[in-house]
């Protein structure tokens, strides 16, 4: 069943269940997109004209008992695996798993804006801090996303997070990503420290998982498509390339057959600890623009 939520001149936007996921669906002059409010997670933009930006598994979870697997997973309290006695007591944060709050829609002729809430206190055993994160997300002929995290606690806290994106694209061989190579990276395949390298070739086609020390804008080069993806953040300070590769996609049961030919990560991120201080917040943003 669809529910309309907002129609006007410019767009509507409407709510559908995908299984037990509650999904919305903006239709605009200027875009397409599709959001789960179950993770706050954006599952689609395609701007008019375009091919689709971001990819999304036909094998994804939509049992909202796991995380889905493409679009932009939010990754919050912590980025990666959080080890506890040598125990992963869980990857990637609470936040991407969590249901959202719609707060606000507003839609003109200009594109659509959306505000999802999430708030707790001791939502996890290894994170007991009381918070509130407001995520804005403006869907046009360009996407931005911004994410506000309040800290509603009397001490300080620390955290780190990512925006998870994975990227559409005609073929992992096919993409160059301008601004990569000039940066330091963490290889986390093989657990080594890597000082940049101007003429190092990437083989995007995986298996890959590295950290880029970098807060500089990036361009994602898609010569077959004859397109650029152009990712500019604030308050972000890595990149996270991953692409799990012919050999590591099989173990993942929610990739499909030859899915992990069709995406790329490039995750805004930050792999280190941000503090913040007791009843103080900080904002994280990427805009995501396309030539």
């Amino acid at each position: 069943m669809t529910k309309v939520l907002l129609k006007n001149n410019h767009a509507t936007i409407s709510q559908k269940y995908v299984d037990k996921v509650a999904v919305l669906a903006v239709e605009h002059s200027k875009c397409k997109a599709q959001l789960s409010l179950y993770g706050g997670q954006v599952l689609s933009w395609q701007p008019s004209n375009q091919q689709e930006i971001f990819w999304l598994s036909k094998a994804a979870n939509f049992q909202g008992n796991k995380a889905i697997r493409g679009g932009i997973p939010l990754c919050w309290p912590w980025f990666g695996s959080l080890l506890v006695k040598d125990n992963n007591v869980g990857n990637h944060g609470f936040a991407r798993q969590s249901l959202w709050q719609l707060e606000q829609l507003e839609a003109n002729k200009d594109g659509v804006l959306i505000t999802l809430v999430l708030a707790g206190n001791n939502c996890h055993p290894q994170w007991r801090h009381a918070f509130h994160l407001r995520q804005t997300l403006y869907f046009s002929h360009y996407f931005s996303q911004q994410l506000i995290v309040n800290n509603l606690s009397t001490q300080a806290i620390n955290f780190t997070g990512a925006f998870h994106n994975y990227f559409h694209v005609s073929d992992p061989n096919n993409i160059t990503i301008d601004n990569l190579h000039l940066a330091d990276f963490e290889d986390k395949l093989n657990q080594e420290f890597h000082a940049k390298k101007p003429s190092e070739i990437i083989n995007f086609s995986g298996p890959i998982d590295r950290i880029y020390h970098s807060h500089k804008a990036m361009k994602i080069i898609d010569k077959d498509w004859q397109r650029s993806i152009i990712i500019e953040t604030q308050n972000m300070h890595q990149w996270v390339l991953w692409n799990p590769g012919q050999q590591g996609a099989p173990e993942l049961s929610d990739i499909h057959v030859r899915g992990e030919k069709e995406f790329i990560c490039l995750e805004a991120a930050n792999t280190k600890a941000q503090i913040v201080k007791a009843e103080g917040s900080m904002s994280m943003q990427q805009k995501i623009t396309i030539e």
